[in-house]
């Protein structure tokens, strides 16, 4: 195995990430105004269910992932094992969700989401379908987990890059050219992301050699599922933790005020997919490497990581009130900017976060997070309601905020990252704190905003290279040589 530097690789994951939001930007409103709202909720609710078939693999794609790493370089045997074992589990598993798919979704998707009368007929037909994707679905994880485990990311994005578009493009051509009735769309986007998963599920078969299920280890199992348990409760309460503020909101404050906090809240997150794209491009690497190695890798990432995640999270709030007053109008820029500077500063902690919790899961212990997360709950949902109670929308971002540095520090301090290193990462914190100060002075100024935020972000990159040489050398000496391997 010759993999690519992590720049390079963390370049194809960005990308690969960026790639469908841009299809989807452009597909998106055709979509609407081809099936019409009432259908197009029905489509997003499909996916969204198919979408959680990842909680029904009880963790088994990280786990593989884990395990295929450790043996990228090892004996093919042990690899066609694991590859076997958990294509085994999958296969019961999905054969399971298929079944409860089908037995239920009708009822949820006609009575419990409401759909039209009209509809209903629509909805029935489409049942079967989606059931019968729900198995592959489920293979699409442990697909990308294997080709990452030999850190082929370039093919995994090829493939996952290709199959989003593929899935997105075909069914808006059925419904322009045929019909926007459910019953033809949903099976074209059926037949359209099942074949791409195929495709996929072929070219791995491909790279992998033959692997007969007769290759299935129960012990192999039993080490997947118990990994795979701890990835799971991680998993199920890392969208509470992250959905449970809009509902706390909604409760709290009405409905309407919900708006001013998810639409920050949605950029925010979709900012830091270059933190996850960092941690998906340095896990297979961090299961492969002695401790010591692996640890270096964390750490030096971690660093880069908050260094460059400031350059974009400090601008951020400093142009962020006017971004919206252009975006979405003045009246909903007082609301939401105040919120949304306090949630960028949360973004850049919870970015950093994404390294330490990798490093624990690629050590083997996932436990360890998933515990984190555990603890985390209780209380932050009581921070929530009184600060939300007390100080509406700022006080559910500072509760949200509150709860990701402290989950931050947790992370660190599990993964026991050097003191020095967790000096650097603070150091970062000096340019958000800038841009908190700064933002006040510019705030009536659109071209004063956005020139100070450039400014400042610069001054973060220079502040990396120039301030930092330590850095560098560590970089060059030990870093590149690890990574190198």
């Amino acid at each position: 195995m010759h993999p690519r530097g992590v720049a390079a690789n963390f370049t194809i994951n960005t990308i690969g990430a960026i790639a469908p939001l841009l299809v989807a930007l452009f597909t998106i409103p055709i979509y609407v105004h081809a099936v019409g709202d009432a259908r197009y909720g029905i489509i997003s609710i499909v996916w969204l269910l198919l979408g959680y078939a990842g909680f029904l693999d009880l963790g088994l794609a990280r786990a593989s992932e884990n395990a295929l790493a450790r043996s990228a370089d090892g004996d093919a045997e042990d690899r066609h094992k694991v590859l076997a074992t958990a294509f085994s589990l999958n296969i019961v598993l999905g054969l399971f969700g298929a079944g409860i798919m089908y037995s239920s979704g009708g009822y949820l998707l006609e009575h419990v989401l409401s759909a039209p009368e009209q509809l209903k007929h629509e909805v029935r037909s489409i049942i079967p379908w989606v059931s019968a994707l729900f198995p592959l679905a489920l293979m699409s994880g442990l697909i990308s987990g294997s080709l990452e485990s030999r850190e082929q990311f370039l093919p995994a994005n090829i493939l996952n890059v290709a199959g989003a578009i593929f899935g997105q493009i075909v069914p808006v051509i059925f419904a322009v050219l045929v019909s926007p009735s459910l019953s033809i769309v949903i099976p074209a986007a059926v037949v359209a992301r099942g074949f791409s998963i195929l495709v996929s599920l072929a070219y791995v078969y491909r790279l992998e050699k033959p692997v007969s299920f007769t290759n299935f280890d129960a012990r192999i199992a039993r080490t997947l599922l118990g990994y795979g348990g701890w990835v799971t409760v991680s998993s199920l309460l890392s969208p509470i933790l992250v959905s449970v503020d809009q509902l706390v909101i909604g409760s709290r404050l009405g409905i309407a005020s919900v708006t001013y906090y998810a639409v920050p809240m949605t950029l925010v997150s979709r900012g830091q997919l270059f933190a996850a794209a960092t941690s998906r491009t340095i896990f297979p690497r961090m299961s492969r490497l002695p401790e010591v190695d692996a640890k270096t890798l964390a750490e030096e990432s971690s660093v880069m990581l908050a260094l460059g995640f400031a350059a974009l999270c400090g601008p951020a709030i400093l142009v962020i009130d006017s971004l919206l007053y252009y975006w979405m109008g003045a009246n909903f820029s007082s609301q939401a900017s105040p919120v949304a500077r306090v949630l960028l500063l949360g973004a850049w902690i919870n970015g950093v976060a994404f390294v330490p919790f990798s490093f624990l899961q690629a050590r083997a212990r996932p436990d360890i997070s998933a515990k984190i997360h555990i603890a985390e709950l209780v209380p932050f949902i009581t921070l929530l309601w009184f600060a939300t109670s007390y100080f509406g929308l700022i006080g559910a971002a500072s509760a949200w905020t509150a709860r990701v540095v402290v989950d931050a520090v947790l992370m660190l301090l599990a993964a026991r990252f050097n003191s020095w290193t967790k000096i650097r990462i603070g150091g970062s914190t000096i340019f958000l704190v800038l841009c908190f100060f700064t933002e006040s002075m510019t705030r009536s100024s659109f071209l004063m905003s956005w020139f100070v935020g450039f400014t400042i972000g610069m001054g973060c990159v220079a502040y990396f290279v120039f301030s930092y040489p330590q850095v560098l050398f560590a970089m060059r000496s030990k870093f590149f040589s690890i990574i190198g391997r």
